[in-house]
C-alpha cells in the first residue's frame, strides 16, 4: 500500500507542467510581451501574466488550460 505522502508527490507530477514545457510556455509569453510592446509601445502602460499559470496553480493535463494575460 502507498503512503499518502507518495501519493501526493505522485501526483503534484502528473497535475503540474514538466520544466521543459513551463520553459516553453514562458518563451511564448515574453514573445507576445516583446510583440505587444514594439507595436504599441507609446499606448502600454503594462502587460500582465495572472491567473492559474501566474500562481502556477495551473492543472497540466487539462485540455481547456490557458494563460491569461492583460493588457493595460
Amino acid at each position: 500500500m502507498t503512503d499518502i505522502n507518495s501519493y501526493y508527490l505522485e501526483l503534484s507530477k502528473v497535475l503540474h507542467f514538466s520544466s521543459d514545457k513551463r520553459e516553453r510556455i514562458d518563451k511564448s509569453i515574453e514573445y507576445f510581451k516583446e510583440k505587444i510592446w514594439g507595436q504599441f509601445q507609446d499606448r502600454l502602460q503594462e502587460v500582465l501574466v495572472f491567473g492559474s499559470y501566474s500562481r502556477d496553480t495551473t492543472i497540466s493535463n487539462d485540455n481547456e488550460s490557458d494563460v491569461d494575460i492583460v493588457v493595460f
